[in-house]
C-alpha cells in the first residue's frame, strides 16, 4: 500500500471515528439535559464525555502525525522511526486515559444500580472486560 493511500486510510479512519464521538456527545447531551436525572450521575456522564474530548484529541493529532510522517521526504528508515515513536506516544496516552474510562465506568455502574436501582454490569462491555483482563 502506497503512502497516499495510507493517508486516505487514515483519513477516511479518522472522520468516522469524529462521527461516532460527535453521536455520544448528542447521546449524552440527551441525557444529562433531563430533569430527572440525578446531579451525581450527570456529573459522572460529564467526567466521561471530558474523556471522550481527550481521547478523539489525542486519536486526532496521532492520525495526523502519522500522514505527516508516512507523506514526509525522508527515508524509509527514518519513516519507521518516527512512526514508531508516535505510534509508542500514542499508546502511552491511551493506556492512561483507558485506565481513566474503566474508572468512571466502575463509578457510573455504581449510581445506576444504587440511585436508579438499575442492574448493570460493566463486564457486559466488551472494551471494559478486555482492560479489566489485561490488569490482573
Amino acid at each position: 500500500m502506497s503512502d497516499d493511500q495510507i493517508s486516505q486510510k487514515l483519513d477516511k479512519y479518522k472522520a468516522e471515528t469524529k462521527a461516532e464521538t460527535e453521536k455520544f456527545m448528542k447521546d449524552v447531551e440527551s441525557i444529562i439535559t433531563n430533569k430527572h436525572i440525578d446531579n451525581t450521575f450527570a456529573t459522572m456522564i460529564n467526567r466521561r464525555v471530558k474523556r471522550e474530548r481527550e481521547s478523539s484529541a489525542i486519536n486526532s493529532t496521532f492520525i495526523d502525525n502519522i500522514k505527516k510522517i508516512k507523506l514526509s521526504k525522508v527515508s524509509e528508515r527514518k519513516k519507521q522511526k518516527q512512526v514508531f515513536a508516535a505510534a509508542t506516544s500514542f499508546q502511552n496516552h491511551a493506556k492512561t486515559l483507558y485506565k481513566m474510562a474503566a474508572n468512571e465506568k466502575e463509578d457510573i455502574t455504581k449510581i445506576l444500580i444504587e440511585t436508579y436501582g438499575t442492574q448493570f454490569d460493566p463486564d457486559d462491555v466488551l472494551i471494559y472486560a478486555d482492560y479489566k483482563k489485561k490488569c490482573q
